[in-house]
């Protein structure tokens, strides 16, 4: 979620706007709206969130990171093929790992 988008629904949420015309608003579900504007309710979701996936089976969670990982990559894929600037800073950092890995082997 974008930075402005949780500024607003912060800003909205303390002026004593209620959860669901927020939501409506900004066209997000509620339950995002109760995430990003309440630090309590954030803190338990993260925390049950951790909880669960602590739980699983070894193999569930070889799954959840194979799937993540695809997702990554597609994105940082997609992200190189249209950002300049993304492009420019990824071979830059490639030409230091090279140049590094370099002077080590010498």
């Amino acid at each position: 979620m974008k930075q402005e988008t949780i500024k607003q629904i912060r800003e909205l949420r303390k002026s004593g706007m209620k959860l669901r015309p927020i939501a409506e608003k900004l066209k997000i579900s509620v339950t995002s709206v109760v995430y990003y504007s309440d630090d309590e309710s954030r803190k338990k979701r993260i925390t049950q969130s951790v909880e669960y996936f602590r739980r699983l089976p070894k193999a569930r969670k070889q799954e959840i990171y194979k799937k993540r990982n695809e997702a990554v990559r597609i994105w940082l894929n997609n992200k190189y093929k249209t950002d300049e600037d993304f492009r420019e800073k990824k071979k830059e950092y490639a030409r230091e790992f090279y140049k590094k890995n370099k002077e080590n082997k010498k």
